[in-house]
């Protein structure tokens, strides 16, 4: 058995990294004249129409109290990651955005080791240290104004902030996985948003 690039799991990852920045282009593009509230307002509206859509469609038991009060506390969480980043692509140029976006994933395995308590590995020490090593020098490389409008130092601490939090739901994410479906946690992770 060979690897195999067309295989499911890495064409729907590619699509989904298409469709996450696809959505940050939008937000940057529509955000001067229809505002960031809108913006938030419309992405979550959206996210959760489909998501009780496929919810009811496959039947899903109703979720019990313990994962409405698990999920309204993570769904808080994403709120803030999203208003943050947002706000951070309306400051910065959406390449930089973006790429301090990403520390998200960096910073997983410390929250992973404060929440629940696992050891990060040394390849994924070493790992963590070259990806924020490069993200400084994305950050040092790009010139200070680059054409934007926006307050640069504010629009870093937002995105940096903003990688946090996702990269704290996805941790929530991890700690729910075991107990209940994809489809159920796609409902909630855009319903307790949109409300």
């Amino acid at each position: 058995m060979g690897f195999n690039p067309l295989s499911a799991p890495l064409v729907i990852a590619v699509f989904a990294i298409f469709l996450g920045t696809g959505i940050d282009a939008l937000v940057k593009w529509v955000a001067p004249d229809a505002g960031l509230h809108h913006l938030m307002a419309w992405r979550f509206l959206f996210g959760a129409m489909i998501a009780l859509a496929v919810f009811s469609a496959q039947k899903r038991p109703r979720p019990d109290m313990e994962a409405v009060r698990f999920h309204s506390l993570r769904g808080a969480i994403h709120v803030a990651a999203a208003f943050l980043f947002f706000y951070a692509v309306l400051q910065l140029p959406l390449a930089l955005a973006t790429i301090i976006g990403f520390t998200a994933a960096l910073m997983v395995p410390f929250v992973v080791r404060a929440l629940l308590g696992e050891d990060i590995t040394k390849l994924g020490l070493g790992a963590a240290v070259v990806g924020f090593a490069g993200a400084v020098l994305a950050v040092q490389g790009l010139p200070e104004s680059d054409g934007e409008n926006g307050n640069r130092l504010l629009g870093l601490i937002a995105c940096f902030a903003a990688a946090f939090l996702y990269a704290l739901t996805l941790v929530l994410l991890r700690m729910r996985a075991t107990k209940e479906d994809a489809t159920t946690i796609a409902m909630f992770t855009n319903l307790i948003p949109a409300i």
